[in-house]
């Protein structure tokens, strides 16, 4: 019973890379021999408990669960492929826009200099009370209020 259950892996077929290949497939040929006596002895022990029948239905359950996971995986690998697009996207935009805002700032700073500079030069050479005009932090604070 046991050897029509049990289904030999053939070994995987690789080229000589030297010695790290060889380690490699020394070590899955060893964990192959693991999977095949953990098999083997399981089924055993489930023989004497259980009939062929009742096996037969737990492999079955158990390559439709493997089936299922394998195609979970492929939807994940999908989901993912996906999303590193649409980050590669993302990240673009958000660079070119990130650039377009510190120019809009050092713009504004450089204008809001001008203004202060010609503010003071009013102040001083003319005499002019420039308090009557509201000055950048005062329309912040509207502004701010305004959306609120």
């Amino acid at each position: 019973m046991t050897d029509q259950i049990i289904k030999k892996k053939e070994p995987l077929d690789q080229p000589n890379k030297g010695s790290e290949s060889n380690k490699n497939t020394q070590e899955l040929k060893n964990e192959e021999k693991d999977e095949q006596v953990f098999s083997s002895s399981l089924l055993n022990a489930l023989s004497g408990v259980l009939d062929e029948s009742e096996v037969q239905k737990i492999i079955k359950n158990q390559k439709k669960t493997w089936s299922n996971l394998q195609n979970s995986n492929q939807i994940l690998d999908e989901i993912i492929k996906l999303s590193q697009q649409k980050y590669t996207r993302l990240k673009i935009n958000y660079t070119y826009y990130e650039k377009i805002l510190i120019t809009m700032k050092k713009d504004l700073d450089f204008i809001y200099q001008k203004i202060r500079g010609i503010d003071k030069k009013l102040q001083g050479d003319l005499g002019v009370d420039l308090s009557l005009i509201p000055k950048n932090e005062d329309l912040l604070q509207k502004e701010e209020k305004n959306l609120n």
